[in-house]
């Protein structure tokens, strides 16, 4: 049995990528296709975090809503694996998949540097205050093809996205200065898409926002919190954004990079830095806590397949990375020499709600009831929807 069908049998759902938000990014780079529409404009809006079964979830609660999405067309589609922010944007802007530009999750190991890295910070991993000198967004996020395509063609573009993200890491390492138009809140973000369309008439709109996946993370993605923020997000985006992407001739195109699964503290597994497992390892885990990646010792590999085994049992499946790269489960079945080393040399995906995650030293650990997360290959995580309006 190969791999790909062995995570199916045990209940993962895998990537789609002629149906993926891989594909969004190959179809924007050209400007035109099945997925984005062929319109000489565009307004594109990532939603962090809103996964499909999320939105059905909200359609039982709100038949309004319901009634409102069935007037654009909308389908099921797949993130990529990780289905993690960091990886999934890293997709986006450049249309190159996991294999080729290498940013698996939220931690990484930057050989370059000698550590393990947040990528979203850019700061070393254990960090707890994020004090540290910033590592170079360049050595991490290799390309903005997607980006550099729209532009080439001439496209009057901009991305409308939250203040705070301004100078992150992939920001700086993807747009220019002038690209980017910064906002406050949700309502500021509306009025800047209406300015862009009426007042400016940009042709190429990005927004995102990551409201949603903050307000999962703390609740749940199944709590009220959430769909109270999902729901007011969606109706002032078809209110406000719709008619007048519609008037002005833009193609609308809404979708997210990921959902969220919850998962209760009992079912997270701690590992210290002083835990057995660590005496198998070259180095603390990376990734997230939904797909973890390990680089073991050299001659250790058995005794690495045996602890897990005894020690999780059957709550997750440790699997070989060459093998999950030939796999295709990257989207290639290659990494080039350069970025294997991100890849480790095992991978290990939880199962269900379950999760596995490194605890550096001083840092405290949190007790929570529920929890929002994801990276995994759970159904809530891995499908999200596709809208064209």
């Amino acid at each position: 049995m190969s791999l790909l069908s062995e995570l199916e049998e045990e209940g993962f759902v895998l990537p789609d990528f002629r149906n993926s938000i891989l594909e969004v990014a190959k179809e924007l780079g050209r400007y035109s296709g099945r997925l984005v529409g062929d319109k000489d404009k565009k307004i594109f809006i990532l939603i962090d975090g809103m996964g499909y079964e999320l939105l059905m979830d909200l359609f039982n609660e709100k038949r309004t809503l319901k009634e409102e999405f069935g007037k654009v067309r909308m389908e099921k589609i797949t993130t990529i694996f990780t289905s993690s922010t960091m990886n999934v944007l890293s997709t986006l802007y450049s249309g190159r998949t996991t294999a080729e530009h290498g940013v698996v999750g939220s931690h990484l190991f930057l050989k370059e540097s000698g550590i393990m890295i947040d990528s979203i910070k850019l700061v070393p991993a254990m960090d707890k205050y994020a004090k540290s000198e910033k590592i170079n967004a360049k050595r991490i996020f290799l390309s903005n093809d997607t980006i550099k395509s729209i532009k080439a063609s001439g496209k009057r573009f901009k991305i409308i996205m939250p203040s705070d993200i301004v100078n992150s890491g992939l920001s700086v390492a993807t747009f220019d200065k002038e690209d980017i138009i910064p906002y406050i809140t949700v309502q500021d973000m509306i009025v800047k898409l209406r300015k862009g369309i009426v007042a400016e008439n940009y042709d190429c709109i990005f927004a995102y926002n990551y409201d949603i996946d903050t307000i999962e993370h703390a609740y749940g993605s199944e709590s009220e919190e959430a769909h109270h923020a999902l729901y007011s997000l969606l109706e002032s985006i078809l209110m406000h954004v719709l008619p007048l992407a519609k008037e002005h001739g833009y193609d609308l195109i809404i979708t997210a990079d990921h959902g969220q699964i919850n998962t209760k503290f009992e079912d997270l597994r701690i590992v210290r830095y002083d835990d057995m497992l660590m005496k198998y390892l070259d180095m603390p885990l990376w990734g997230s806590s939904r797909a973890v990646f390990m680089k073991s010792r050299n001659g250790e590999e058995d005794k690495l397949e045996e602890y897990i085994s005894k020690r999780f049992h059957d709550e997750g499946i440790l699997i070989r990375s060459e093998e999950a790269i030939k796999s295709g489960l990257f989207g290639a079945p290659r990494v080039s020499d350069e970025l294997r080393y991100r890849f480790g040399d095992y991978l290990y995906l939880p199962k269900g709600p379950r999760g596995l995650y490194f605890l550096y030293p001083e840092r405290e650990q949190q007790v929570y009831d529920y929890k929002g997360m994801h990276g995994g290959l759970s159904s809530r995580e891995m499908y999200i929807p596709l809208v064209l309006g």
